[in-house]
């Protein structure tokens, strides 16, 4: 799954804020999800221990640009500023 969002700050503060926290707040649940040696745990892939794996990317201003990155799901985050 590809999660896109305009800018990287706004990527940045998505995961932060949103993603990480779900995992901070429930330390079992993140043992179940991540360890040290066959997961990724990044501000920009999170590769779970089931083989699910999730890309955080910036696009900028078109969706076109996230052409070359294979994902079957691909969600846009839409802002209004």
């Amino acid at each position: 799954m590809l999660y896109a969002t305009a800018l990287e700050e706004h990527l940045k503060v998505f995961v932060r804020s949103k993603i990480n926290k779900q995992f901070e707040n429930q330390p079992a649940l993140k043992r179940q999800y991540f360890d040290n040696k066959n997961s990724i745990d990044t501000i920009r892939e999170k590769r779970m221990l089931n083989g699910s794996v999730y890309y955080f990317r910036s696009i900028g201003q078109s969706a076109l640009s996230s052409r070359s990155v294979v994902a079957r799901n691909i969600f846009l985050m839409k802002l209004n500023l």
